[in-house]
């Protein structure tokens, strides 16, 4: 029986969990690993009696990469970076994880894997400011944690301040001008997070993974088809912004693997998640999509533990640690996956 872990709560709260985002500006140089101190951390998948992660389906957000020139459209208004001088009172992370600044959630299982210490990256959705939909959502992510053995982080968004009705929330710098202002900042944070558990353990994580929901799906296809480095593999669900053509990704580098997960119902997601897919079968870029039927705007536990496997199985070790896997390379992309999923385990 399947059953689902909010994400975000109230349908009378529906354009929330994804605002339009507004077009960024087109591949560019990445930011090296170095400059994360190092490379940004990674997410864990939710908890196994969690089936799913759900949002209210949000209004549909324009493609992620464009051209610098198209950031100051009407996209652009829409993700404001925010200057607000109160700081929200309640808390970001739940009890199960610890909150370092940021702040940034992080949560990492007593033992992790050697030679396979992952970490997960997670970017929520847009989440009203003192609203605490995060909560259940990140508890999730720790339990997914411990049942898969990685260590997380999921920091918060950028503070966007209200306009045109909508409240104060906190989002990802999904357009131009808001990356010019706030993304290095925001890449620092990730990075500074993980060098922080990295010191404790005295281990480096050996591989970072950032998956995105809604909002976050499209700050994460944003990073990895702009060759940022943010990380060694994506999932992007519910959500995904694909380029405007496919000369604006042909020489991006390095290209990380994309996994691209979305339920057949999601009609806020779905064209976006399919064009991103799309984009990437022509561009012969690795990646793996799967559709999920009678689903919405969520993400199912049979997708998360899918995406993590299949990042896993497409990503090379780091150069200190050997490639327990072994085996044949798999191939540049794989052709999507439709299949009827049991949701809980």
């Amino acid at each position: 029986m399947k059953s689902f872990l909010p994400l975000l709560i109230g349908a009378t709260l529906a354009w929330s969990c994804g605002a339009p985002p507004g077009p960024v500006s087109p591949p560019a140089a990445g930011v090296h690993p170095a400059s994360l101190s190092p490379a940004p951390p990674a997410v864990a998948p939710a908890g196994p009696s969690a089936a799913s992660v759900s949002a209210p389906a949000p209004s549909p957000p324009p493609s992620a990469v464009a051209s610098a020139a198209a950031s100051s459209s009407a996209g652009e208004g829409h993700d404001p970076p925010g200057n607000v001088a109160a700081e929200d009172p309640d808390p970001w992370c739940p009890q199960e994880a610890e909150t370092l600044a940021g702040p940034i959630c992080a949560y990492v299982p007593e033992e992790l894997p050697e030679g396979d210490r992952t970490l997960v990256v997670f970017l929520h959705g847009v989440t009203n400011v003192g609203s605490g939909w995060q909560l259940a959502t990140i508890r999730g992510m720790v339990r997914y944690a411990k049942q898969y053995g990685f260590g997380l982080i999921a920091p918060r968004g950028v503070r966007r301040a209200a306009s045109e009705g909508k409240d104060e929330a906190y989002a990802w710098p999904n357009a131009a001008l808001s990356q010019q202002q706030t993304e290095a900042a925001v890449l620092q944070s990730w990075g500074e997070a993980r060098t922080t558990l990295e010191a404790r353990s005295g281990k480096k994580f050996d591989r970072v993974f950032v998956i995105g929901f809604s909002s976050g799906a499209y700050y994460a296809s944003s990073l990895a088809l702009r060759g940022k480095r943010a990380a060694d593999g994506y999932a992007v669900f519910a959500g995904g912004a694909a380029p405007y053509s496919k000369g604006m990704i042909a020489a991006v580098e390095p290209r990380a693997p994309i996994f691209i997960g979305y339920g057949l119902k999601d009609k806020a997601a779905v064209k976006d998640a399919r064009k991103l897919a799309a984009a990437l079968r022509a561009a012969r870029w690795k990646h793996r999509e799967v559709s999920v039927p009678k689903v919405g705007h969520t993400i199912t536990t049979t997708e998360f533990r899918d995406a993590i496997a299949w990042l896993r199985a497409n990503t090379p070790m780091t150069a200190s640690s050997p490639d327990p896997r072994g085996g044949k390379a798999p191939s540049p992309t794989t052709k999507p996956k439709r299949k009827r999923r049991n949701g809980g385990h």
